[in-house]
């Protein structure tokens, strides 16, 4: 029996993501929000989602309200990013690579992150990204 190659794998799990993204990202954010982790984090470094990523705009706009400092990335390079924090999802514009980030960006200090929210479509169980 053949196993798949990394790149079948994560080819599959998108094509998942992109099947489930509209009606599970609600249970998401629900049971994100229910994570004890989350109780013990001020600051929070998250992702501006994408089209085909879990749609996670409304838990960003919740965790402002409830007072907490949200970050986003804002690309500088195709390998460098900045963590930037963000008031409102309403703010946000299309940056680089289509990523949508703050237009003037107030950077945070990476040593301040307590919690990070990360996109992807599969993970070992360690917790790698594909």
């Amino acid at each position: 029996m053949r196993s798949e190659s990394k790149s079948e794998l994560r080819k599959k799990l998108l094509e998942i993501r992109r099947n489930f993204k509209d009606h599970e990202s609600p249970k998401i954010i629900e049971n994100f929000l229910k994570l004890p982790e989350l109780e013990k984090s001020q600051t929070i470094f998250a992702y501006a989602p994408t089209p085909d990523e879990i749609q996670i705009d409304p838990l960003l706009e919740k965790l402002i309200a409830n007072g907490n400092r949200v970050a986003i990335p804002f690309i500088t390079s195709k390998t460098e990013m900045l963590a930037t924090r963000i008031d409102s999802i309403s703010n946000l514009v299309n940056g680089k690579f289509g990523i949508r980030s703050v237009k003037d960006p107030i950077e945070i200090d990476p040593s301040q992150i307590d919690l990070i929210i990360i996109p992807g479509a599969g993970f070992d169980r360690r917790g790698n990204r594909l």
